[in-house]
C-alpha cells in the first residue's frame, strides 16, 4: 500500500515546461504550423493507416500475379509437380499464402521458393500430402539442408517449411540442391 510521488519544482519544472513548450514548437514545424496540431496527426494517422492499406493490396496483387507466373513453371517428374523458383516477393505473409495457395491447387506439388527480403535469404517449401506420405518427404528436413547454403537454419512441418539466412549469394546453390531431391 505505499506509493510513491516524484516531484521537480522550481527551476526544475520551469527547465521541463520550456524543453516541452519547444518541442511541440518542432512537431508544430514539421506538421507546418498547422491551427490545430490534434487534426494535423489525426490526418497523418488516416494517411498513414490509408498507405498501409494500399501497400498490402500491392502485395497481394503482386502475389497473384507470381502466382500466375508460377503456375506456368510447373513441370512433371517422376509423377511429381515441380516448382522450384527465386521469386521477388517482399512479405513473409504473402509467400506463405503463395505457397498454400499453390500447394492447394496443384496435385502432388512440390515447392520451392527463394526469396530476398531486405537483403536476407529465405527459402519456403511446401509438399503436397500424398507426396509425405508416399515418398516420405518431410519439408522441414529439406529446408534444413537448403539452409546451409544460406548460412542459416530453419525448419517446420512435413508438409510446410520455412528457413532465413545471412547469405544471399547462396540462393542458387540451394535452389540447385532442392533439385536433387526430386530427382532422388
Amino acid at each position: 500500500g505505499v506509493r510513491r510521488i516524484e516531484a521537480v519544482t522550481a527551476v526544475g519544472a520551469e527547465k521541463i515546461i520550456y524543453q516541452q513548450e519547444a518541442q511541440l514548437r518542432e512537431i508544430k514545424d514539421l506538421l507546418n504550423n498547422p491551427a490545430s496540431i490534434e487534426n494535423a496527426i489525426d490526418k497523418l494517422i488516416k494517411e498513414n493507416k490509408g498507405l498501409l492499406e494500399r501497400i498490402d493490396n500491392l502485395q497481394h496483387e503482386q502475389a497473384g500475379n507470381i502466382k500466375s507466373e508460377l503456375m506456368k513453371k510447373v513441370r512433371q517428374s517422376n509423377g511429381t509437380s515441380v516448382i522450384i523458383s527465386e521469386i521477388d516477393l517482399q512479405d513473409v505473409r504473402e509467400i506463405k499464402n503463395l505457397a498454400f495457395q499453390l500447394k492447394n491447387e496443384i496435385k502432388d506439388l512440390f515447392l520451392v521458393l527463394a526469396v530476398k527480403i531486405n537483403n536476407k535469404p529465405l527459402i519456403t517449401v511446401a509438399i503436397s500430402d500424398s507426396l509425405v506420405e508416399s515418398k516420405k518427404y518431410h519439408a522441414g528436413t529439406i529446408v534444413g539442408e537448403l539452409a546451409k547454403e544460406i548460412k542459416g537454419g530453419g525448419g517446420g512441418q512435413p508438409f510446410f517449411a520455412t528457413a532465413g539466412g545471412k547469405d544471399v549469394s547462396g540462393i542458387p546453390n540451394a535452389l540447385k540442391k532442392a533439385e536433387k531431391y526430386i530427382d532422388a
